[in-house]
């Protein structure tokens, strides 16, 4: 990339385990930045696969290639690669994602603009797993097509005590100033595992330490791929870990950074109300109706409009009432299973 030492020098950091046939396109997605003061810093988590073949032969010295001998997982494979980065900012980017040319750009301009910010987000589409686009408009919900969740800005805190959530991109959409990752890193040894993702401890962490801040346009690809985390699993034991674990989260920081306040995750955070049940806790009746009747003023707290917000009630309805149907819901989004039921229910009374 062209050595602009008059513009902030940007750090790509890509963690990489076992995506060699996906890895090369992310790194080219940002050798075609319009941004032109750019380092590659690319970490292999002990890749299996050709991984290290590829981004060497493809690559060569236009990247910085940190090869790790033991797996550690996401969270300490990214701290290991912004160990050996020298960027102003730092924009995450998954080895089987890419970015749209502009993101660079965009991002160093918003954060140019409000340095105040300490996380920056954006908005995605989803792509399948050659790369065509399969989501209509912008979204964060990779398998519910034409779903768009806001993203917050500002003072983020009170949604974090009260629901458990807010609205953050996820780690390919996720930027930072280099002193917020300093203050964040190392992630403490007690939340190590595989209910702690980076982007949750990071949008946790990002919170408590300033205003995060949003760039309302699409600026990346995100794959969706038999081997990833998309949407459309019903692993709700992992569901419900990851979110309690958000609950410690934000009251570790709470306590880092002085806040008296303390979340209030297991008994306002809907989700696990439902997704326990799902998960066969016996959840009262009554406690899981409180729930869906809780989940419209959730969803208008964190920025949803009245559409998302009916979908979402409905959603956690049904998965309130049913635990197979409720599964189905999950797996296949509400608008495809609402299509798919009512076409069953249709064949059942012709």
């Amino acid at each position: 990339m062209s050595d602009r030492r008059d513009l902030p020098l940007v750090s790509a950091l890509i963690a990489n385990h076992d995506y060699g046939h996906y890895v090369v396109e992310a790194v080219h997605s940002v050798l075609l930045q319009t941004y032109p003061h750019i380092e590659i810093v690319v970490v292999d988590d002990a890749s299996s696969d050709d991984s290290v073949e590829r981004l060497r032969r493809t690559f060569g010295e236009r990247i910085r290639l940190v090869e790790l001998e033991q797996n550690v997982g996401q969270v300490r494979a990214i701290e290991a690669g912004f160990a050996e980065t020298s960027g102003e900012v730092i924009c995450l980017l998954d080895a089987d994602d890419r970015w749209l040319p502009d993101k660079v750009q965009r991002v160093v301009d918003v954060m140019a603009d409000r340095p105040e910010l300490t996380q920056v987000s954006h908005d995605l589409r989803s792509i399948d797993g050659g790369g065509a686009p399969i989501s209509r408009d912008r979204t964060r919900f990779p398998r519910r097509l034409g779903r768009h969740m806001p993203l917050n800005e500002g003072d983020v805190r009170r949604q974090l005590f009260r629901w458990n959530r807010y609205g953050y991109a996820i780690t390919s959409g996720l930027s930072y100033p280099r002193w917020v990752l300093e203050a964040m890193t190392p992630m403490p040894a007690e939340f190590e595992g595989r209910s702690t993702y980076f982007d949750t401890w990071a949008t946790v962490a990002a919170a408590f330490l300033g205003p995060v801040g949003r760039v309302d346009e699409v600026l990346m690809d995100y794959r969706v791929h038999g081997a990833n985390a998309a949407g459309g699993s019903v692993d709700f034991g992992r569901f419900l870990s990851c979110w309690t674990t958000t609950g410690r989260l934000v009251d570790h920081w709470a306590r880092r950074t002085g806040d008296p306040r303390r979340s209030d995750v297991g008994t306002r955070d809907n989700r696990i109300t439902v997704f326990g049940y799902l998960n066969g806790t016996p959840v009262p009746l009554r406690r899981r109706l409180r729930a869906v009747l809780a989940t419209p003023v959730e969803m208008l707290d964190i920025g949803a409009d009245a559409v998302e917000s009916v979908i979402s009630t409905c959603e956690r309805l049904v998965m309130s009432c049913s635990r197979s149907q409720g599964a189905e819901v999950k797996r296949l989004g509400f608008r495809r299973w609402a299509r798919a039921f009512a076409a069953q229910l249709v064949r059942r009374t012709a």
